[in-house]
């Protein structure tokens, strides 16, 4: 088992991308952009088992950033604005090298970063106005549920887990609203 010492960085920014992956997710135009999609996602997931102690495979970890350059590649066949789609491909990929090499993202560097994003993605998108609020308010839970890391670190993984996936279907709503209307 690994130190969990500096493992609630990773937490922070693996929730960020799986998050805001979501919008990704629902614009791709093809089967062949969603499997790259999978991959990456497949990546940014494999945060969850390392907050908790586990080795993530350098297999899956090379699996999923090929596919992250592979979708930078593609970004024409994801229906977003292409500097938010490219933004969310340059994270996965610096945080899927932190996974790695079990250096530290910084925290503050993804939190601009995707934050200018989020922005491209609330003035492309009609339907997204209301991101740029919404991150803000995401990054500002994730922080608090990881206050609790000291205590109980396996509990605070639990519960961005389950925050984040919740998120990520709110950031799916913002790209195809009609996707909520089943969800009341």
């Amino acid at each position: 088992m690994r130190d969990l010492t500096n493992a609630a960085p990773f937490a922070f920014v693996g929730s960020l991308l799986v998050r805001i992956g979501g919008s990704v997710f629902v614009a791709c135009r093809s089967r062949a952009v969603e499997e790259l999609f999978y991959r990456v996602d497949t990546g940014a997931r494999s945060v969850w088992p390392y907050c908790r102690g586990a080795f993530v495979s350098d297999e899956l970890l090379a699996n999923a950033t090929e596919a992250c350059h592979a979708l930078e590649q593609d970004v024409r066949n994801v229906s977003l604005p292409t500097e938010f789609t490219l933004a969310y491909t340059e994270l996965a990929a610096s945080f899927l090298s932190c996974l790695a090499t079990g250096s530290v993202p910084s925290q503050q560097a993804v939190v601009d970063r995707a934050s200018s994003a989020v922005d491209v993605l609330a003035s492309g998108l009609e339907t997204a106005v209301g991101a740029r609020d919404f991150e803000r308010a995401c990054q500002e839970d994730a922080c608090q549920i990881l206050t609790g890391w000291e205590q109980d670190s396996l509990a605070a993984v639990r519960q961005l887990r389950r925050r984040t996936d919740e998120w990520a279907l709110v950031y799916q709503r913002f790209v195809r609203p009609e996707l909520g209307s089943f969800h009341a």
